[in-house]
């Protein structure tokens, strides 16, 4: 998928999982090639057809790989990858195997933390030049707190992501990385309704009834018809947001590259939402708050 030096040294599980997803992943940039391609995974694990992954099969592939791994180790990778311990493997479970980015997670709740922090630290003192000087400092805590916190993060994603781990994501690479984070922020855009919710009622704009009723099917509506947008043009999407972090134009990201997209404040960061056509987390926030804060229907 490209050259260049590992940036991190892997356990053996992780090696073999990121072996068997950059053999697997080579040459599919679009959602079309990217399913064809699991599907020929699966089925060369999938060695007598009935449709799962047994731990013998799952065995025979890591064995071919020559990847040295202890029995112990091939247990413990088949129970991670087997999500509901029914001792076979699933198409969709080998999917989320090679092709997810779990890290991801951890930073949206990294992030989320830092901008509730920063939206208390903003809030007006005093009046005049006090304010301004609150935001100045503010705003530097800000730069300073997603440097220290958010880029170590997006470091273990961009690990993550780079599945040769030759320290530079491919355009394959790169497309998967954009999915993975645009359904990560999906869900986390559905986490801010559960979140928020509680304060929205406490405004009291809204009874619980006419909040169920009314608003939360408009909120969620928000977030599906983003997520369906995206879906319907999804290998598009993908190569705007790759131009648009290849500041270098050299045909692969690197750390920096990804750090300043995934970063709230960098032209890149607007960019690249802007080129997968999703709102940003703080977008969402903003678009809910929209809705909450319209007039009652009566």
């Amino acid at each position: 998928m490209g050259s260049g030096l590992s940036a991190e040294h892997d356990d053996t599980p992780t090696a073999a999982t990121k072996k068997i997803a950059a053999s697997a992943l080579q040459g599919a940039v679009t959602k079309a090639q990217s399913e064809q391609a699991m599907i020929t995974a699966f089925k060369s694990f999938d060695s007598d057809g009935n449709g799962t992954i047994s731990k013998k099969e799952f065995s025979a592939v890591l064995s071919k790989l020559n990847m040295k791994m202890t029995a112990r180790q091939i247990d413990l990778l088949f129970d991670t990858v087997d999500k509901d311990q029914d001792g076979h493997i699933e198409f969709e479970e080998l999917v989320c195997w090679l092709c997810g980015t779990p890290c991801f997670s951890k930073y949206f709740e990294e992030l989320d933390s830092i901008l509730r922090e920063y939206s208390e630290k903003i809030k007006p003192v005093g009046r005049g030049d006090a304010v301004i000087k609150n935001a100045e400092s503010v705003n530097q805590w800000l730069a300073k707190e997603l440097e220290r916190r958010i880029r170590p993060v997006v470091k273990q994603v961009f690990h993550q992501a780079d599945k040769d781990s030759n320290g530079i994501l491919s355009e394959e690479e790169s497309v998967l990385l954009f999915s993975n984070y645009a359904h990560t922020l999906a869900k986390h855009a559905d986490t801010i309704i559960q979140i928020s919710k509680p304060t929205w009622l406490e405004k009291g704009h809204w009874d619980r009834q006419s909040f169920k009723k009314l608003v939360m099917p408009n909120l969620h509506q928000i977030v599906t018809a983003q997520m369906s947008d995206y879906e319907s043009h999804i290998d598009a999407r993908h190569r705007q947001a790759f131009d648009v972090i290849d500041k270098n134009k050299d045909g692969h990201l690197i750390l920096d590259e990804v750090v300043q997209c995934l970063t709230p404040g960098t032209y890149r960061y607007r960019e690249f939402h802007k080129a997968l056509q999703l709102y940003t987390p703080e977008g969402f926030k903003e678009a809910f708050d929209a809705v909450i804060t319209a007039k009652p229907k009566r």
